[in-house]
């Protein structure tokens, strides 16, 4: 039976499949150490690129620069990731705005963006992120090579401040009304990631939309999840027509009525 910290070396769960356990820990380790991009997965294949992290975590420890993870490399592993990283909520554009309850770390937010030089030193730090945020935030990703899409998740959070930061959602106003870990339950895991990000986005149009009925909410729901996945398919496969006239959807008039607006701007 393999110990908890044995050695490994390049190769380890890819033709030794049965190390595949400790090499995921050794990533989320090397993760947490500031050497792994947080974008990396964390398979349990040790391949070229988690040999480079260990590498450069020898290197700057002192240690025999090897690419071997020893009994000295997990010492050094253990210590590292013992200290918790710092957490941030997800931020996007009208938080602040429509959240006042996330002006403060909106403010960590346009701080850092000033210190990476993507915001002008006169910016006020005044906790709003505005299409101005935005931008500055779009100017970043693509400096770094990360997804542009002005959404400060993790990978940006980590970018922003050169080590491994956790990013967390925080849901709000008519999103804390609903269960989502219960909602999130019902959903087959292929596409319950997609879930994660749409189901407070969809929310929050149908509180935008006056849209608070639970029975529309299920269905707008339901129709996200036939027609896309819940936004994995970002394509419209059957035109506005299929619609028109349906009350087993509640759309009995032409046209789209507010809970169809709200779909639509979830960007479903």
């Amino acid at each position: 039976m393999a110990t908890k910290n044995p050695i490994l070396r390049i190769g380890d769960g890819i033709d030794y499949p049965d190390f595949q356990n400790q090499v995921t820990d050794l990533q989320d380790k090397l993760k947490k150490a500031g050497v792994l991009a947080a974008e990396v997965p964390s398979d349990g294949r040790f391949d070229s690129q988690t040999e480079d992290a260990v590498k450069r975590l020898q290197q700057d420890n002192g240690l025999i620069v090897d690419g071997i993870v020893g009994p000295d490399t997990w010492s050094v592993l253990n210590r590292t990731s013992s200290t918790q990283p710092q957490r941030y909520p997800l931020l996007r554009l009208g938080d602040g705005i429509d959240y006042p309850e996330l002006l403060a770390e909106v403010k960590v937010l346009q701080d850092l963006l000033k210190k990476q030089g993507m915001l002008s030193q006169n910016e006020p730090l005044d906790g709003k992120f505005d299409q101005k945020i935005e931008s500055a935030v779009k100017r970043f990703q693509q400096s770094k090579g990360l997804l542009v899409d002005g959404i400060v998740g993790e990978e940006t959070w980590s970018a922003l401040q050169s080590k491994h930061v956790e990013a967390y959602r925080s849901y709000k106003k008519q999103v804390c009304a609903f269960d989502l870990d219960r909602i999130l339950a019902t959903i087959p895991n292929s596409y319950r990631d997609y879930g994660q990000e749409s189901i407070p986005l969809i929310l929050k149009e149908c509180e935008a939309n006056g849209v608070r009925d639970t029975g529309q909410i299920a269905y707008i729901f339901a129709t996200a999840e036939h027609e896309s996945h819940l936004g994995q398919w970002m394509i419209e496969f059957a035109s506005g027509w299929a619609y028109e006239g349906r009350s087993d959807l509640g759309n009995t008039q032409s046209g789209q009525d507010p809970s169809q607006l709200c779909f639509l701007a979830a960007g479903i």
